[in-house]
């Protein structure tokens, strides 16, 4: 302990166990220590305030331990080696100290009696807070340190629900005493099968595995997009939808004829052009010798089917004015007749026959001139006509026949019927004179009648006006006398001549002579009209009395006459005196009918034709509410006198005429109001998609269409989180984003190899291998090869040696080179347990040697069983060989020569032992003249894998041969393995890639 300069003494043995800052009783002086050191004690410090002093000094001598509660003040006193010290009396036991809290686990703090002040904790095991029991909490208990425990069970002990699922543990109680569900939200689950349209399925938040379809739209499959296969999408039920449009969609062109229909899909993506088949009817059907009806040319056009000009048709037959009938270059068979007019038959001409011509229809006609055209004597009488033609091409006289009518054809006593002579003269036939004829009576005016010369009965009468019959004479009757015809007239004054009383008048005519002499007075009968004939009430038609007299029959003044009816504005009508019908209307203006005058109906009034009028007011004159709006115009008077509202009719358009999901345009009601027709709220409207971020779109309920984005951030679409790919979540507009972390961010496995890159993300989301393309260079880090390229690269990657001929070929076939003239046969020769089937000179073998050199192998294209290629122009021709089981050859090498008309092309085919093609190779151009060194030709056979087949036959074949009699050759055929390049001990070597019969050791 280290003492503070007013003390005098080190007590270590009472430094032992003590806790950081306490007080101790040192000699009755109370240090205060932490740690060990002596902070301070109660006297001892000279400051202005508490300034120790011995007794008896001056200064303040009243002292107080520091942050000492149990301890009453004192005074210092000297202590030994003069240092001072505070007496105190220690506070009484239970006097409150510390801290003043209290709690169930800690009360307040008190005095022990000692000076010290102590806490005073709960018993540990004293229950406090929460009282009640659960699976994961008892009761609250104290710790009997102060503090009230929780007594939660053990994390993760079992509790509630005990089932477990993949998307729903069992439940398990948490830290704080709280038994919670254990849901795997956001976890793989069920089907893990995973496609555009079918993510794998995801726990939800609720704890049940749910199907992860893709929103409906989303982009899959095939993207192309035409009229008839739209871009495949999702359907939202997990499918990939091809969207191909049903059959007889319109598409392309819409032109619809007879050849060409309007473009339409046919049901699997493809839009037809629906053209008609060539002969299919179209346009017109007329079907005639120069135009067969019309067809489609099978390319959509309608063709007329037109004859070619100067084709047959019709009448072949021929004459001077008839050609053979051709058609025209429009479809028309022409007759082809010579013109009109053009010289035929007989050329002479006379005056009723001119020179034969043709006509219009092709028929030589003879020209006679029509009959009944004048010709010659063109005098007429009526007996000899004007000279005609007859219409044969004679000239008539035209004579009448004797005794044919003419002139005068009447007959009469004296004067027969003119006749014709056969000569054409017309005789009169006159009878004779004094001949007795017409009337023979004689009496005092007419005397026997006669004929004279000229053929007329003479009558014979006395001279007019010889005095006969009656001699008197009165007004009406004269003396009679003869007239000129024979007959003696009565000479009575013509009827109706006047005489006697000249007055005339309606009722009395002037006299008037009869028709037989006498004098008429010519009055009127009575009762006959005369005068006035108007009938009225007060005037009957005016009539004659019988002796001259015209009555007026007007009635008596007073009578009823006219209209009847007695009204506001019109007593019942009567007569006057003189035929008249009195009205008898109101003044003009009387009161009448409806006394009451509002805006549209003053009150009624006469007028000066006896009506009561209404004295409505003029239609549209103004009335009532003068306000005007769309559906409510001002009142108006009708033209019955009522006022009208003018409310525009129900459903007539106002205010805003926009048409929308959510807004119809504004219509009238039928009282006048303009009603907004917004559709109700939640109806549905614009976009009806229903995704994870965008709701169906709903209307409010003042016509708008709410989008009904969910929130942004809100979880969607795929909620797995990896290296590249963040969950997904929702936009503020509605759509579902990726959250794609940036391309090129490292990913996966962040270390280079010798053939890919560190990963790195995608644009898309996904971790990419970064794998190198087959055949980069690489090192493989193999000593014995001398360069090295990656391969399969598409399935991971691998560096692999690239081929080199370091080692001997495994085996090869030589027969000492090309010979000009080789023998053909068949022999069979083994090498290694295998065995090649060798179309070539008997004898031949297979050595493993470097093949030195010696007589060649000849194939004549005549001489093998023929092959071909898919690419071969002709039949190819074949050198074949078997390889060996477990062979793995990764070369095949051979030289070859062309003979004339030789191959121009070789190729090496590869099958396996059941007969499968594995792989057809064209390895190039032969080249060179016939029969000299071309250059030696190489293939790759690594694909092959041979070492796990049951063998194989590979051929060497020459194709393309311009004729079948060609000869080609090969020589030096050579296979390498993958000894000494592939790091695996194969074949005869006796270590990876080193030494062996077939392989060298590596340097």
């Amino acid at each position: 302990m280290l003492l503070l300069p007013d003390t005098c003494a080190f007590i270590p043995a009472l430094m032992r166990n003590e806790p950081p800052l306490q007080y101790f009783l040192v000699n009755n002086l109370r240090l205060l220590t932490f740690a060990g050191i002596i902070l301070l004690s109660a006297c001892g410090f000279d400051d202005s305030n508490t300034q120790s002093t011995e007794d008896g000094g001056t200064g303040p001598s009243v002292c107080v331990d520091p942050l000492v509660d149990c301890v009453s003040p004192g005074v210092c006193q000297v202590f030994e080696c003069q240092a001072s010290r505070c007496v105190a009396v220690d506070s009484a036991a239970a006097t409150p100290c510390g801290d003043t809290g209290s709690t169930v686990c800690n009360a307040a703090d008190s005095c022990d009696g000692q000076g010290t002040c102590v806490p005073n904790f709960g018993a540990a095991g004293l229950a406090c807070g929460e009282t009640s029991t659960t699976e994961c909490s008892t009761p609250d208990s104290c710790d009997g340190m102060g503090l009230c425990l929780p007594n939660h069970v053990a994390v993760d002990t079992a509790c509630g629900d005990t089932a477990s699922s993949e998307c729903n543990g069992a439940d398990s109680c948490d830290a704080n005493g709280q038994c919670q569900p254990n849901f795997q939200t956001g976890m793989a689950c069920g089907d893990l099968e995973s496609t555009v349209c079918n993510l794998s399925d995801i726990c939800s938040a609720t704890g049940e595995c749910v199907v992860n379809f893709a929103p409906p739209g989303t982009v899959c499959g095939n993207p192309s997009n035409t009229n008839c296969d739209r871009a495949d999408s999702c359907d939202g039920a997990g499918q990939c939808s091809d969207n191909i449009s049903v059959v007889g969609t319109t598409c392309g062109s819409a032109d619809n004829t007879a050849c060409d229909l309007a473009d339409s899909c046919d049901g699997l993506g493809v839009c037809l052009a629906n053209l008609s088949a060539v002969g299919t009817t179209c346009g017109s059907a007329v079907n005639e010798d120069c135009n067969a009806p019309d067809s489609c040319d099978g390319i959509g056009m309608c063709l007329a089917n037109l004859s070619a000009s100067g084709t047959l048709c019709g009448d072949q037959g021929s004459d001077d004015c008839d050609a053979p009938d051709t058609c025209n270059a429009i479809g028309d068979c022409n007759d082809n007749f010579v013109a009109t007019g053009s010289a035929c038959g007989d050329p002479s001409i006379d005056g009723c026959d001119l020179a034969d011509s043709c006509n219009a229809t092709g028929t030589c006609n003879e020209n006679f001139v029509t009959a009944g055209i004048s010709c010659g004597d063109t005098s007429v009488t009526d007996c000899d006509f004007a000279d005609t033609c007859n219409g044969i091409g004679t000239c008539n006289d035209n004579f009448v026949a004797a005794g044919t009518g003419c002139g005068n054809s009447s007959i009469d006593d004296c004067d027969l019927a003119d006749t014709c002579n056969a000569t054409g003269t017309c005789n009169d036939n006159f009878v004779a004179t004094g001949t007795s004829c017409g009337n023979t009576a004689s009496a005092d005016c007419d005397s026997p009648d006669t004929c004279n010369a000229t053929g007329t009965c003479n009558d014979n009468f006395v001279a007019a006006g010889t005095s006969c019959g009656n001699t008197a004479s009165a007004d009406c009757d004269a003396p009679d006398t003869c007239n000129t015809t024979g007959d003696c007239n009565d000479n009575f004054s013509a009827f109706g001549t006047t005489c006697g009383d000249a007055t005339n008048n309606g009722c009395d005519l002037a006299d008037t002579c009869s028709a037989t002499g006498d004098c008429n007075d010519n009055f009127v009968a009575a009762g006959t009209s005369c005068g006035d004939n108007t009938t009225t009430d007060c005037d009957s038609p005016d009539n004659c009395n019988g002796t001259g007299t015209c009555n007026d029959n007007f009635a008596v003044a007073g009578s009823a006459c006219g209209n009847s009816a007695n009204a506001d504005c019109d007593s019942p009508d009567s007569c006057n005196a003189t035929g008249t019908c009195n009205d008898n209307f109101a003044a003009a203006g009387s009161a009448c009918g409806n006394p009451a005058n509002v805006d549209c109906d003053s009150a009624d009034t006469c007028s000066a034709t006896g009506d009561c009028n209404d004295n409505f007011a003029a239609a549209g004159s103004t009335c009532g509410d003068p306000s005007n709006a769309d559906c409510d115009s001002p009142d108006t008077c009708s033209a019955t006198g009522d006022c009208n509202d003018n409310f525009a009719a129900a459903g007539s358009a106002c205010g805003d005429l926009t048409n929308a999901d959510c807004d119809s345009p504004d219509t009238c009601s039928a009282t006048g109001d303009c009603n907004d027709n917004f559709a109700a709220a939640g109806s549905v409207c614009g976009d009806p998609s229903n995704a994870d971020c965008d709701l169906p779109d709903t209307c409010s309920a003042v016509g708008g269409c709410n989008d009904n984005f969910v929130v942004a951030g809100t979880s969607c679409g795929d909620a797995t989180t990896g290296d590249c790919d963040q969950a997904d979540t929702c936009s503020a507009t509605g759509d579902c984003n990726d959250n794609f972390i940036a391309a090129g961010t490292s990913c996966g496995d962040p270390l280079p190899g010798a053939c890919d890159a560190a990963d790195t993300c995608g644009a898309i989301g996904s971790c990419q291998d970064n794998v190198f393309a087959d055949g980069t260079t690489c090192d493989d880090s193999n000593s014995c090869t001398s360069a090295s390229a990656c391969t399969d690269n598409a399935l991971g990657g691998r560096c692999e040696a690239t081929v080199t001929l370091a080692c001997e070929a495994l085996w090869c076939f030589d027969n000492g080179g090309f010979t000009t003239s080789p023998t053909i046969g068949t022999g069979l020769a083994s090498y290694g347990g295998g065995q090649a089937s060798q179309g070539n000179s008997t004898g031949s073998t297979l050595s493993p040697a470097s093949c030195p050199g010696g007589p060649g192998v000849a194939i004549s294209a005549t001489s093998w069983t023929q092959s071909s290629f898919a690419t071969a122009s002709s039949s190819s021709d074949c050198y074949e060989f078997l390889a060996d089981t477990g062979l793995d050859p990764l070369v095949l090498s051979f030289d070859n020569q062309r003979g004339t008309n030789g191959p121009t092309m070789w190729g090496v085919e590869v099958l396996a032992a059941t007969g499968d093609v594995v792989q057809t190779v064209i390895t190039g151009q032969a080249t060179g003249a016939a029969f000299t060194s071309s250059p030696m030709s190489t293939v790759n056979l690594e694909s092959l894998n041979l070492d796990t087949r049951s063998g194989a036959l590979i051929r060497i074949c020459g194709y393309g041969a311009t004729n079948a009699g060609a000869d080609w050759r090969v020589d030096n055929v050579r296979i390498f393995t993958g000894g000494c390049t592939d790091g695996i001990e194969n074949g005869f070597e006796t270590d990876p890639d080193c030494g062996g019969p077939d392989c060298a050791p590596c340097t």
